[in-house]
């Protein structure tokens, strides 16, 4: 099974994080409901940097299941797309660590639309 962080983080996009969770959960229901699966693939997860919930760019508050501090390694780290000033998330040091140690250990590092930019 592959583990999948989604990452909630302050003034992304709300679509940009629930929108690729929902994704792997349709992908185990329709690959097991159609025999295509004998079990899930995916096990996604919204995870937070700080300790407190981000917030999106329009005030949305999203709740993660867990932080980074967790320790958990992921396959697969999806960030999310942000409108507005995304500063402040690149000031985050221990976000930067953690997602250096995640790629170190060969996790896929990906973004969703504009997080690229």
């Amino acid at each position: 099974m592959y583990s999948v962080a989604v990452l909630a983080l302050s003034n992304c996009l709300y679509s940009s994080v629930i929108g690729p969770y929902e994704v792997f959960a349709v992908a185990n229901r329709i690959g097991c409901d159609n025999g295509l699966l004998r079990a899930p693939l995916f096990a996604a997860g919204v995870v937070q940097a700080q300790d407190e919930p981000a917030t999106s760019f329009d005030g949305m508050r999203m709740v993660a299941q867990e932080g980074i501090s967790s320790g958990k390694d992921y396959d697969i780290i999806f960030i999310p797309a942000f409108f507005g000033d995304f500063e402040p998330v690149l000031g985050q040091d221990n976000l930067k660590k953690w997602l250096k140690r995640q790629h170190r250990r060969g996790a896929c590092v990906c973004t969703v639309c504009a997080g690229a930019f």
